[in-house]
Order: C-alpha cells, then sequence, then structure tokens
C-alpha cells in the first residue's frame, strides 16, 4: 500500500512539475515578446520627441518652410 501512495504522489508531482514547467516557459515567451513591444514603442517615441523638438525649433526661429 506504501509503494501505491508513493508511486501515485510521484505521478502527481512530475504531472505538477511538467505543468509548472510549461508555465514558465510560457510566461518567459509572454515576457519576452512584452520586452520587443516596449523597445519598439520606445524608439517610436524617441523619433516622435525629435520631430516635435525640431518643429518647436523651426517656431521659434520663424521658419515656415519645410512642409
Amino acid at each position: 500500500m506504501v509503494e501505491v501512495a508513493g508511486m501515485i504522489a510521484s505521478a502527481v508531482g512530475n504531472q505538477v512539475a511538467s505543468k509548472l514547467g510549461e508555465l514558465v516557459k510560457d510566461e518567459i515567451a509572454l515576457l519576452w515578446g512584452f520586452k520587443d513591444d516596449v523597445d519598439g514603442l520606445r524608439e517610436k517615441m524617441e523619433d516622435l520627441q525629435a520631430v516635435l523638438l525640431d518643429a518647436d525649433e523651426k517656431m521659434r526661429r520663424g521658419d515656415t518652410e519645410g512642409k
């Protein structure tokens, strides 16, 4: 009877470990994808900031050219 309980506990433990491993793998993949998204947004925001600063500088100089 003790052997059966040990086998059941071992099987349950293996299943739990397997599921946890899958969850960890999925979370890492999700976070990695999120990091790529954040990096892309950061680059776009930096580009937008450069355009806005350039437009502000031209406006201060009274430069109306360069539509």
